[in-house]
């Protein structure tokens, strides 16, 4: 029989995981952000009364930021793979 863990150091074990997962990438170079673009309107004039809207006109305007989104996925991928992901799995079904 295996020795039964304490939940704490389950999730611990987990943390410890994702955390190595995540120094290894970047260190290697394989995970990075990628440029997402937004859109975002501007209003360019905008004129009110006591009638309600009297003059309005706007743009779109495009910005990028980085984003780790698609990463994190790659990430938590490799993750789902580990024993660590498994125990904590199997510990938070024992909860429900």
């Amino acid at each position: 029989m295996g020795k039964k863990q304490e939940p704490a150091n389950i999730l611990k074990e987990l943390a410890s995981k994702i955390k190595k997962e995540v120094r290894d990438a970047a260190s290697k170079g394989t995970i990075q952000p990628e440029d997402e673009i937004y859109q975002c309107w501007k209003v360019d004039k905008f004129k009110y009364t006591e009638k309600g809207v009297e003059t309005a006109s706007r743009h779109i305007e495009y910005s990028s930021r980085k984003s780790w989104f698609r990463t994190s996925i790659k990430i938590q991928d490799s993750v789902k793979k580990s024993q660590a992901y498994f125990s904590a799995l199997a510990l938070l079904k024992k909860i429900q």
